[in-house]
């Protein structure tokens, strides 16, 4: 078995000057507690400066490390940035594919995450998420526990309900952090994309990725799960330092909108 991880980060002074100390710390706790074989693909959504190399990022020298520097990011967002690091761990031949955000850490309950969606009884219609603090799955409060009392359980609980049906998104897996395996990849991608970009209004490319996937997919069979075993710790929003991605893209937007 082979896990992939998709991170992608973006820097800018004006927007995001910790990105990529971010996306070294997430590395850095993937690289100190995965057990299993791994590959990780960063994606860099138009940092500025350029991109990235050995000598500025150093886990850029390994070979299980890789890299894309994406020109311009108002063409696709972040939604494109994703569809990009999915296809790259596809044909890296991963089991288990997992998107994360930058701003994040695991721990050792990381292999519980992967383990589970491997074994899963319904593996090829899974979505998974883990457990995170107060405040890290924006729009799912049932996926947030104590940062320092995990309430960690060895459930795998389903979310219950079709897209019509939700009351509060509580369908849904937040984007922060997300896992399926690579039957469900194969089963539900439009192309070469996981995520598609043709959802109504102009939110699609940036944000609701959640959506967009859960309200496609929930009639052919997609069921979302949280495994209550692992534990990923979502800085963004419990230390409240780091100025939200939607700042960014709803001005990417606007400006491409002329609003």
């Amino acid at each position: 078995m082979k896990v992939g991880f998709v991170i992608t980060c973006h820097q800018s002074k004006e927007h995001s000057p910790f990105g990529y100390n971010l996306c070294y710390d997430a590395i850095e706790s993937i690289i100190s507690f995965v057990d299993c074989p791994y590959e990780i693909v960063i994606i860099d959504n138009e940092s500025e400066g350029g991109s990235l190399t050995e000598d500025s990022f150093s886990f850029l020298s390994r070979d299980n490390v890789h890299y894309k520097y994406i020109e311009d990011q108002s063409i696709l967002g972040m939604t494109g940035a994703w569809n990009l690091g999915m296809k790259m761990l596809y044909d890296l031949g991963v089991d288990v594919m997992i998107n994360s955000n930058e701003d994040i850490e695991v721990d050792d309950t990381i292999n519980n995450f992967i383990i589970e969606i491997y074994n899963h009884k319904n593996r090829e219609n899974g979505l998974f998420g883990p457990k995170t603090n107060i405040g890290g799955a924006a729009g799912n409060r049932s996926q947030e526990c104590e940062k320092f009392e995990k309430n960690l359980d060895n459930s795998v609980v389903e979310f219950k309900g079709g897209p019509k049906e939700r009351p509060d998104n509580v369908s849904y897996i937040s984007g922060f952090f997300t896992g399926w395996s690579r039957d469900f990849y194969e089963k539900f991608r439009v192309g070469e994309n996981i995520w598609c970009y043709d959802r109504p209004g102009r939110w699609t490319r940036w944000a609701g990725q959640e959506h967009e996937i859960y309200d496609r997919c929930f009639d052919f069979g997609m069921r979302c799960y949280v495994i209550n075993s692992c534990f990923v710790f979502h800085k963004k929003y419990y230390k409240g330092k780091y100025r939200s991605w939607l700042n960014r893209h709803m001005k990417i937007i606007n400006d491409n909108n002329g609003d």
